[in-house]
């Protein structure tokens, strides 16, 4: 996991305010008449630091579970693209025989295609990822979260209801 900020997600052309991002290959750069990509040679996680400060300042229950929620929904990218690939990393599969970035996508396919079994949803498509991956990034939360933080949980979400206006 490599704790980072913009700059490192604009090294893997991830735009945006993300929280965090499974690292993988760039996007397609050019360069003369050469198209190449960047792949990782590890398996790998981002967590943008930056964006999650600039999260906390104000944040309400629902960005404090994001906060919470993002280092194991990236771990939990990872996971699958392991169980994926058999353990191996992201250039390993693109060097592996003439597959390239076709090997890079059918392994990120299957990556999703693994978390749609395992999330038991018979109706979920292949859109629904990021939702099943968020899920069970909160499921992980809701177990670990005892004594302290779920107390914390418990007076956001009451301080909350307090200060929502009557409907």
């Amino acid at each position: 996991m490599v704790l980072g900020g913009n700059r490192q997600a604009l090294d893997w052309d991830v735009e945006g305010e993300v929280l965090g991002f499974h690292a993988v290959m760039s996007n397609a750069r050019f360069e003369d008449d050469d198209v190449w990509y960047e792949v990782n040679e590890r398996v790998e996680v981002h967590v943008n630091v930056a964006n999650l400060a600039k999260l906390a300042q104000d944040a309400d229950l629902e960005d404090m579970v994001s906060l919470l929620a993002t280092v194991p929904h990236e771990l939990l990218h990872a996971c699958d693209w392991l169980r994926a690939t058999g353990g191996r990393t992201p250039i390993q599969v693109y060097d592996e025989g003439h597959g390239g970035t076709i090997a890079i996508r059918d392994a990120l396919n299957e990556a999703t295609l693994l978390r749609l079994r395992l999330s038991g949803d018979v109706f979920a498509q292949e859109e629904d990822l990021e939702y099943l991956v968020e899920e069970a990034s909160f499921a992980i939360i809701a177990r670990r979260c005892h004594g302290e933080a779920a107390a914390l949980l418990s007076a956001l979400e009451k301080a909350e209801k307090v200060s929502s206006p009557a409907n």
